[in-house]
């Protein structure tokens, strides 16, 4: 399993192929395995990268957590390559990095996947987010799974996949309390959304339209104030769009995007 220094913290990744980058970046409380069916699929044409953030996965644990370090972060990754105009793909609080990314670097990113995002917290998602952080503050990552389980998930597909609850033991091992409630402030407090208009890099956005956390106005308004987007909504899908489900219809979306850049 592969490790970097970035930043004094232990970073862990996953790359697999060659061609042209292509770096996956998770949401809160998920790790780089949260991408192996894409990494599956697209590392036999492209170079895919996909870290641990910091305070997630097999990555450093107990570490300060900002937009502005998570973005050091992935600069870090980008040099470490020597990338060179890579297509970044990220999910929930990963599209916030990639866009905070492309703000920053925004010569060095050939095209963005933006799945579950926004540019700024409305107060309705700020309101689920205050409410995650202060129950994960009292019950521990425990708790943080039990509501997070019903809010990213619909609820027919809990009813058919069970097992997904299974995930619990695994998921209180891999996380830590106060990366989860750093990570939440992160959330709360970005807002790019005056800035949308400095990015003219080809984006695809995909949404779930009935994502209870990340409602799907907000992609709606990313695609209305980027200035080279397309939206993707799918129907009866909630905050996770990547379930066993969804990842042909996924993957056919993003390779069709990927095909005209």
């Amino acid at each position: 399993m592969p490790f970097t220094k970035l930043n004094n913290i232990s970073v862990h990744y996953k790359i697999q192929g060659e061609g042209t980058p292509l770096i996956f970046l998770h949401g809160i409380s998920d790790s780089s395995d949260y991408w192996i069916p894409m990494i599956k699929h697209f590392s036999s044409e492209y170079q895919v990268i996909a870290p641990d953030l910091r305070g997630h996965g097999l990555s450093s644990k107990d570490v300060d957590i900002d937009i502005d370090l998570f973005t050091e972060d992935l600069d870090g990754i980008v040099n470490k390559f020597d990338l060179q105009e890579f297509i970044i793909a990220g999910f929930s609080l990963g599209s916030l990095i990639a866009l905070n990314y492309a703000l920053k670097f925004p010569d060095k990113i050939k095209a963005m996947i933006l799945c579950s995002g926004y540019s700024k917290a409305t107060p309705k998602i700020c309101q689920n987010l205050e409410y995650l952080e202060n129950l994960t503050a009292n019950e521990g990552v425990s708790g943080f799974f039990d509501e997070m389980i019903e809010m990213v998930y619909t609820k027919e597909f809990l009813s058919k996949h069970t097992e997904y609850y299974d995930f619990k033991e695994s998921a209180i091992e891999m996380n830590h309390e106060q990366a989860i409630i750093q990570s939440l402030k992160v959330c709360e407090e970005y807002d790019v959304k005056n800035r949308l208009k400095e990015i003219d890099i080809p984006s695809l956005i995909i949404c779930g339209c009935v994502d209870d956390l990340i409602p799907p106005s907000s992609s709606i308004d990313l695609n209305n104030n980027l200035a080279v987007s397309n939206l993707i909504k799918l129907s009866n899908m909630g905050h996770n769009i990547l379930l066993p489900e969804t990842v042909p219809k996924i993957i056919f979306e993003i390779t069709g995007f990927l095909d005209t850049i």
